[in-house]
């Protein structure tokens, strides 16, 4: 962000929701005063918690129309069910995604593997509409 000169619009916020006694995301993101809605989410944590993770920034109203959302290693780690919800989402024209599939960047579980021979991907997704539930 500082090397491109764009520190002044853009303020990242890294969350660390890998503590075992980490709050519920929405707490986390209220007790940092993250206003809402945000204008992008990289989404790349426990990979079981995507799907919740981004259900639960819907609700929070932190996801609206013209959010961004990029969620890593969605192939690699076989992340079917934020991507069957996507796909949900995209069916209603609530959304706009794409996966872009890649060549895995690394991996402990495949140290004698060339990564460029493991499949992964990122899906990015745009809300074209606010989710549903939002909606009045």
């Amino acid at each position: 962000v500082d090397l491109a000169g764009l520190s002044s619009r853009i303020t990242v916020l890294p969350l660390d929701l890998t503590s075992a006694k980490c709050s519920p995301l929405l707490n986390v993101l209220k007790a940092r005063d993250v206003p809402s809605p945000v204008d992008f989410v990289f989404v790349d944590h426990d990979k079981d918690a995507y799907l919740t993770d981004i259900q639960e920034l819907e609700q929070g109203g932190y996801i609206r129309s013209g959010t961004h959302v990029a969620a890593d290693n969605v192939i690699f780690a076989q992340i079917h069910e934020y991507c069957q919800y996507v796909r949900s989402l995209k069916k209603k024209d609530v959304v706009m995604s794409r996966l872009v599939e890649a060549p895995l960047e690394y991996s402990s579980r495949h140290e004698d593997v060339d990564p460029t021979l493991v499949r992964d991907g990122i899906e990015l997704t745009v809300y074209v509409s606010d989710p549903i539930h939002q909606r009045a």
